[in-house]
């Protein structure tokens, strides 16, 4: 037979495991909701720095290419001096932000077209050097600016496949970013649910508390309301008193040295009433 002490534990047990469970439920999914947000952070940061550096990369050689292409207008012009300065100053720039997307190429696709980049960036230069090599005045220019697969034409051609870098970089951030609100969205629902699993949690731990208790004051208090019954019942002088309790704890030794009171209380009045 369980004494109370060990009932009262018994009785608290499940409460803690449930409390337990709960615990380790909740450090669970606070660590699994901060494991993906860090993985989509660290993620999505990779993709947007690649991506926006390969942004920028284009814009730049952009700017530079259209001043290449300035240089000859200007040196059709008759500008000559400024022509060269600033074919020379543009294509250091233009090199540069290619070498730099060379060595960036993230996405799928990338990598052919600049490659296509590359062998047009080497056609143009070269175009470019036999442009300068003739005198300022040769007509023979107009031909290499104008003409059909001249330096205008090439330089047409570099701008759509670098578009298409750009636009391929641009659209990779956007996806980044539609993914990274899903995850949002995804997180905050997983977090929903599990603020309602806790509190769902919480009710049955409540309830389990209350009706244990329950029990367990029942199973006190009412052996104590019948030992308390009989004292009183013996002060006012009925000594007829037996407090029945089946359990083996403390309160069962309370009742049974009760009755021993009791029975001897009985045996010494009826001793006395002898003797009188």
């Amino acid at each position: 037979m369980l004494s109370l002490r060990h009932r009262i534990a018994l009785t608290l047990l499940p409460q803690l495991a449930l409390l337990a469970v709960l615990g380790a439920a909740g450090v669970f999914i606070l660590r699994l909701l901060d494991n993906n947000v860090q993985q989509l952070g660290n993620r999505i940061d990779r993709i947007l720095r690649e991506n926006y550096d390969s942004v920028l990369y284009m814009q730049h050689l952009d700017e530079a290419l259209e001043r290449i292409d300035s240089s000859f207008q200007f040196a059709l012009a008759g500008r000559e001096e400024q022509a060269r300065d600033q074919y020379r100053d543009n294509g250091a720039a233009y090199e540069a932000n290619l070498l730099k997307e060379e060595k960036n190429i993230t996405l799928p696709g990338e990598g052919e077209l600049v490659g296509e980049l590359r062998d047009l960036t080497t056609r143009y230069r070269a175009k470019g050097e036999d442009f300068y090599r003739r005198t300022p005045r040769d007509p023979r220019r107009e031909q290499d600016y104008f003409g059909d697969d001249g330096l205008l034409q090439t330089f047409q051609r570099i701008k759509e496949v670098s578009g298409k870098i750009l636009r391929m970089n641009e659209e990779s951030m956007e996806q980044a970013s539609a993914e990274a609100r899903a995850t949002a969205r995804q997180t905050s629902a997983m977090a929903r649910n599990s603020l309602i699993g806790f509190a769902i949690g919480l009710g049955i731990a409540a309830f389990l508390a209350v009706l244990l208790a329950w029990q367990t004051t029942r199973s006190i208090l009412l052996p104590l309301h019948s030992v308390t019954e009989s004292v009183l019942a013996i002060g006012r002088g009925n000594l007829d008193q037996v407090v029945t309790v089946k359990s083996r704890d403390e309160i069962g030794q309370l009742a049974d040295a009760f009755n021993t009171m009791a029975r001897q209380l009985r045996h010494y009045r009826q001793t006395d009433y002898a003797r009188l």
